[in-house]
């Protein structure tokens, strides 16, 4: 009667076993049951195409975790994120009122064509910029200090770091185009051209890249100090 009982016993432990290992999705071995125990028949076919729909089943579900490694959403720690930043500044740098710099230097260097080529470049970026503005720039405005708002609530107050990266991306952009919707304005009443103009596009283009690197130094200092923040590590190694 012992022994009968052990052996049902046995049985009831290898069946809990199963169960819970076909609930969580494991691939089940052979070896997960002992033969002395009577379960010879799970190393059969049978369990070997049922061990194969689970393992296609889960790897079929799980698809989007890959997907979700690929994106990585924690921003500061993503190298994505880095490289956008580091785009965005480098064209917004190159192109100032959307003069190419490369032109500008053609243009110093008594190029008479690339000074042409400036003049027009920037009177229609100036007049375009103007013209938007008188349109829609308190839509504009309106628009960007509700969307800032949000990002700042969800970054800083429900500490979301997506929020917190497109925050630390888009503001520093806003205040560059406001520096530019500035000079389209005093184009506009004060022409400058030749050598002038030149002058007046590379100072911007000095602004712009002084704003981007200050921005990059924030990003950088703000996203190391979040991954040690969230990381419970000492800054000095403590």
């Amino acid at each position: 009667a012992r022994i009968r009982r052990n052996r049902v016993e046995g049985k009831g432990a290898c069946v809990g076993r199963m169960a819970y290992l076909k609930y969580n999705r494991f691939v089940l071995r052979g070896t997960d049951f002992p033969p002395s125990q009577g379960w010879d028949s799970f190393s059969g076919p049978s369990m070997v195409r049922r061990n194969t729909k689970y393992r296609r089943r889960s790897n079929g579900v799980y698809w989007y975790d890959n997907v979700l490694q690929l994106i990585d959403l924690r921003s500061f720690v993503s190298l994505w994120f880095w490289l956008l930043l580091a785009f965005c500044w480098s064209m917004t740098s190159h192109f100032v009122m959307g003069v190419p710099f490369d032109m500008i230097s053609a243009a110093r260097k008594n190029d008479p064509k690339a000074q042409d080529d400036i003049d027009h470049l920037a009177r229609i970026h100036a007049a375009r910029m103007v013209r938007f503005g008188a349109r829609s720039g308190l839509i504009s405005v309106a628009l960007m200090a509700g969307f800032f708002s949000l990002l700042f609530v969800l970054g800083m107050v429900y500490d979301i770091e997506l929020a917190q990266a497109i925050f630390i991306l888009i503001v520093p952009f806003a205040i560059q185009s406001l520096w530019v919707l500035s000079f389209a304005r005093r184009l506009q009443t004060a022409p400058l051209q030749g050598a002038d103009l030149n002058h007046a596009l590379i100072r911007l283009r000095h602004q712009t890249q002084v704003l981007g690197m200050v921005t990059i130094f924030l990003a950088a200092f703000w996203g190391m100090w979040r991954v040690i923040s969230h990381a419970n590590v000492s800054p000095f190694g403590l």
